[in-house]
């Protein structure tokens, strides 16, 4: 069946087939039970879009968070609920610190402006040209060795450094200033 110009349905319609549409439908709800192929854009207008699938697969090699906003004050990012296992977890832009943060918050997807992050740990590689730190810094392992600088590489330290474990130079220490050693011994091949 062929209509041409509009057909108003006050009522539930159920088609045993395909509905090809060549315009625009229209109305307050629309239920499919099957699957929906669109050839062209689809474009959603609305303040909360609810996708509930068990995996949802990406082809796009970039995804735009925050589109079309000329002035922000909110943090942006990816919330992971975890449910009743712990606080949710946060990956993104802290915007009132200008800066990429990873943390837990009980904030959810739904929540907007300044979340109340607490930082968490990132287990990675870490390569960096500068690292910067504030306040009191740790490099540790559980066990093992830390490597301060490969080969060839010079590792400036400002300020006070503590070392309160064994410690082997496989070269030069320069020292601008004074060396204070307490109660164990300083032992100079």
């Amino acid at each position: 069946t062929t209509v041409k110009g509009t057909l108003n349905v006050d009522e539930a319609v159920t088609l045993d087939s395909t509905l090809n549409v060549s315009n625009t439908i229209s109305g307050t709800d629309v239920s499919l039970s099957g699957n929906l192929n669109v050839t062209g854009n689809l474009n959603i207008n609305g303040t909360t879009t609810t996708i509930s699938t068990t995996n949802m697969v990406v082809s796009d090699n970039l995804i735009g968070i925050n589109n079309g906003t000329t002035t922000n004050q909110n943090d942006s990012g990816i919330i992971i609920e975890r449910g009743t296992t712990g606080a949710n977890a946060f990956m993104g832009w802290d915007e009132s610190d200008n800066k990429f943060i990873v943390g837990t918050t009980t904030a959810t997807a739904a929540d907007t402006g300044s979340l109340n992050i607490v930082l968490g740990t990132l287990k990675s590689n870490l390569e960096a040209t500068t690292i910067q730190t504030t306040g009191t810094t740790s490099l540790a392992t559980a066990s093992g060795t830390v490597n301060i600088a490969s080969s060839e590489a010079m590792t400036t330290v400002k300020g006070t450094m503590n070392v309160n474990k064994a410690v082997t130079l496989d070269d030069t220490l320069t020292v601008t200033g004074n060396i204070y050693v307490g109660t164990n011994n300083l032992t100079i091949d």
